[in-house]
């Protein structure tokens, strides 16, 4: 298993009502973009079907630097919703072993409240994210 999901979360993979993990079963409720900054923090914008008249921000401050080049490591990120904040721990690893699609997970209070994917474009990390239930 990933080091970098076993950092504090709990892993715990999202489910549909049958109990099995099918990835086409859940509904994107938003989308995102990241960009590293030089000194290896997250900046970026996201939005969502509950939050959509703007992109709003969202910042993430590396714990857990991955031996890996890129995004790959561990975050403590924040962003607000309707002027209410959140603070949350991102996981974020490599789907496979080409790393050219990665796996997100934020986990609030340490347990795993969306899950995501991304891919890599221009220096940038851009994808989309469900809720875990």
């Amino acid at each position: 298993m990933n080091f970098l999901l076993r950092h504090r979360c709990q892993k715990r993979r999202c489910r549909n009502r049958k109990d099995k993990h099918i990835m086409s079963d859940h509904k994107v409720i938003g989308r995102f973009y990241f960009k590293k900054t030089d000194s290896g923090n997250l900046i970026g914008e996201f939005s969502n079907n509950h939050h959509n008249l703007r992109p709003s921000t969202e910042s993430a401050d590396l714990l857990v630097e991955s031996q890996q080049d890129g995004f790959i490591g561990v975050y403590h990120t924040t962003w607000q919703e309707g002027g209410i904040p959140f603070i949350a721990e991102l996981h974020i690893s490599a789907k496979n072993e080409n790393r050219l699609i990665l796996s997100l997970q934020w986990c609030i209070r340490g347990k795993s409240a969306f899950e995501g994917e991304a891919m890599l474009c221009d220096g940038m990390l851009i994808g989309n994210y469900w809720y875990c239930k």
